[in-house]
């Protein structure tokens, strides 16, 4: 087990047993006080990772169908579905993963991470890692993906709340 102990505007952390480097990290930055929903994080984090793992897949099968820089209307489309797909899916997963409510917006934030950390790598490596996909498209990927990681934020932040 973590124990976190406040002193002043620090947190000190001692090792009593197991727990993930991720869920130390979590802690360390105040993104999880106790132990209940860290597993559920840990979950999510894997979860992402997967998600991330089958979406840069398919875009290497059929991105060029998906991502098409040269039509404004079919972007705008997949972005005005997206967002609310999204945001949907993490409200799902969070309720999946028994995390509180109050846990939410930090179960988006270890859902989207490997999105996060990985993609601006796709973007700068684009024609290596899409040679299926025009140039053209990064940009539109890019934004794509901001806007996926916004959807999936306001998805687990906003809305209604159980009483």
């Amino acid at each position: 087990m973590v124990a976190a102990v406040e002193k002043k505007d620090s947190v000190w952390l001692s090792l009593r047993g197991g727990g993930s480097a991720f869920e130390l990290g979590l802690r360390g930055v105040g993104l999880c006080a106790n132990m209940n929903p860290c597993s559920g994080l840990s979950r999510l984090f894997v979860l992402g990772l997967a998600a991330w793992i089958a979406g840069t897949l398919a875009l290497r099968l059929w991105g060029q169908a998906i991502v098409r820089p040269d039509s404004g209307a079919r972007t705008v489309l997949l972005f005005g579905i997206t967002f609310p797909l999204v945001a949907w899916l993490v409200r799902r997963l969070c309720r999946a993963t028994r995390l509180r409510q109050e846990d939410w917006p930090a179960g988006a934030v270890a859902l989207l991470l490997p999105t996060l950390i990985l993609d601006p790598f796709s973007s700068a490596f684009f024609t290596v890692m899409f040679p299926n996909m025009a140039p053209g498209a990064a940009g539109v990927f890019g934004g794509w993906m901001l806007w996926c990681c916004a959807a999936g934020l306001v998805g687990a932040s906003f809305g209604r709340r159980a009483a």
